[in-house]
């Protein structure tokens, strides 16, 4: 015959010291909210960039381009974004993240001096569908 014996014991438990190198804590992610269009961050940019000049902060957009470590040609690039249509401005800063990358689709409209010819071409281009 055998026998069943079942013990049941109560004792404090504590747990000692953890052996090796003591792990940081992992930092919890950051909440994620969706980054702003390329463009519309250049669009800031360029408007910063222009009251910097404007206030006397910086001599020229040479000053501009090594401080921001890029060339000269960039920093005319991001500037001629001042040369769209206010409307079209305004517009670029209001969108919504899209993916869209950078201003290349912009440079035909910033080549055109007359608004309400860039106006004309911004309504026809699948860019401005995409935008806000």
């Amino acid at each position: 015959m055998k026998a069943n014996f079942k013990v049941a014991i109560s004792a404090p438990f504590a747990p000692g010291p953890k052996r090796g190198k003591p792990r940081a804590e992992k930092p919890k992610p950051p909440e994620t909210r969706p980054r702003p269009p390329r463009f519309a961050v250049l669009m800031a940019l360029a408007i910063h960039m222009e009251q910097l000049l404007r206030h006397g902060h910086v001599r020229d957009q040479a000053e501009l381009a090594q401080l921001a470590g890029v060339t000269r040609a960039r920093v005319t690039q991001v500037m001629n974004l001042l040369d769209l249509a206010p409307d079209i401005q305004l517009e670029l800063l209001l969108s919504t993240p899209n993916g869209e990358q950078g201003e290349h689709p912009l440079r035909p409209l910033v080549a055109v001096p007359d608004w309400q010819e860039q106006r004309a071409m911004w309504l026809q281009s699948s860019f401005h569908s995409r935008s806000g």
